[in-house]
């Protein structure tokens, strides 16, 4: 099979992994092509599991041009930013050398490149509903002007993914949760509507005895520009993180992913404890180096990727209900579950200073996603969505 991938950045371990973790065993016996963006984020010169690729410098865009255009036109922000001629060509040239048996564009905002794959069936691969999240922030606004601008938001999201979507012969989420809520709130027919679970490298992600613990720390991961991290660390530093340095005062704070904002890079400023990285080439010595993963997000969806990898490392887990939803975890057996600040604060500090129940979460984490996650599952997964969808759409014109 021949297999195009349409991303907004080029995959690696521990940044856009989803298609990576595809490629690396779909690679073993298919033809793959990539056309992807060049951000801030360095990439590869080889490229081993793609036989062609073709890497697009994003151009920069005018913030207040790009917002009055979204408002004129009813196109959400995060689209035009990553709207590109030069993307679209690149798609375009692919497809004349290339005939592939199917197409898959990764996240939302590289949707709107449909129109350049016009001879094969088209997947798109939104890994959460965006405007699920949208909804959640509505809750979360501080006032009503900004409760407002949230509804709006949604609203845009909303209506774009319901044009989107018509758009492709099937939609691909990580989690059940946003299939479910796909089908029943942007009316997309449930036979063009797929769950992919995630996938983890287990050979990538693994324990490791040399970087044991040096001081008592925890760590966060997890692309800082994607709000619901950003809100979440913030949540935590706000309601959680100082009750814990009360009690244990030389407790190091690991933030570990992409585009931190100021108000999160300012944290280390605030607190000598905490630790800001932005963009690493290899995210495990900071996992592996820190006594417990937390994952704190409030507001969000999907299956949580950086969840999975943690617990592939053999770390122990506190974690917010919303972060394992879809992963068949058990409290106390292999995550501890916090549902407010007090079970964070209780659930870590318990963790800290008992050996035998971290040991019991370690192992009985690595042994959950061995059994559910890995990346054969995924991409067998895979296989089985896009042979449905080619069988579906032969002799029938392209959408």
């Amino acid at each position: 099979m021949k297999i195009l991938f349409v991303i907004n950045a080029f995959p690696s371990p521990g940044h856009n992994s989803h298609t990576y973790n595809l490629a690396k065993i779909l690679s073993k016996s298919h033809e793959l092509s990539l056309v992807c963006f060049q951000k801030d984020t360095p990439y590869p010169k080889e490229h081993k599991y793609y036989k062609n690729v073709q890497v697009v410098s994003l151009e920069k865009k005018n913030f207040i041009a790009q917002g009055t255009k979204s408002v004129l036109f009813n196109i959400p922000f995060c689209v035009l930013t990553n709207q590109s001629a030069n993307m679209a060509k690149a798609i375009k040239k692919i497809c004349q050398e290339v005939t592939f048996d199917i197409a898959m564009f990764e996240p939302l905002v590289m949707g709107q490149y449909y129109f350049c794959v016009s001879n094969c069936p088209k997947l798109l691969f939104p890994v959460d509903a965006t405007s699920r999240i949208k909804q959640q922030r509505i809750h979360e606004a501080k006032n009503k002007i900004h409760k407002i601008v949230s509804h709006l938001d949604y609203s845009l999201v909303k209506k774009y993914e319901e044009c989107l979507y018509d758009k492709f012969n099937g939609v691909i989420f990580s989690s059940n949760y946003d299939s479910e809520y796909t089908i029943k709130n942007i009316k997309v027919p449930a036979e063009k509507v797929h769950t992919m679970p995630e996938g983890v490298d287990l050979s990538y992600f693994h324990p490791s005895a040399n970087s044991l613990p040096q001081k008592p720390s925890i760590a966060f991961l997890g692309e800082m520009g994607h709000y619901p991290n950003h809100h979440g660390v913030l949540w935590f530093y706000n309601n959680v993180w100082k009750e814990l340095k009360q009690q244990q005062p030389e407790l190091l704070f690991y933030i570990v992913g992409n585009n931190p904002a100021h108000e999160i890079k300012n944290l280390s400023t605030l607190d000598k404890n905490i630790v800001v990285t932005g963009y690493v080439d290899d995210i495990r010595p900071y996992i592996w180096q820190a006594t417990i993963f937390v994952s704190p997000l409030q507001i969000g969806t999907g299956m949580k990727n950086k969840v999975l990898q943690a617990m592939a490392m053999a770390k122990p887990v506190v974690a917010s209900p919303l972060d394992v939803q879809g992963i068949a975890v058990e409290n106390r057996k292999n995550v501890l579950i916090a549902k407010s600040p007090d079970e964070f604060t209780k659930n870590i500090l318990t963790l800290l200073t008992d050996t035998q129940l971290r040991k019991n979460l370690e192992h009985q984490a690595r042994l959950l996603v061995e059994k559910n996650h890995t990346l054969e599952k995924k991409a067998g997964i895979f296989l089985e969505i896009a042979q449905t969808t080619i069988s579906q759409t032969v002799n029938r014109p392209a959408v």
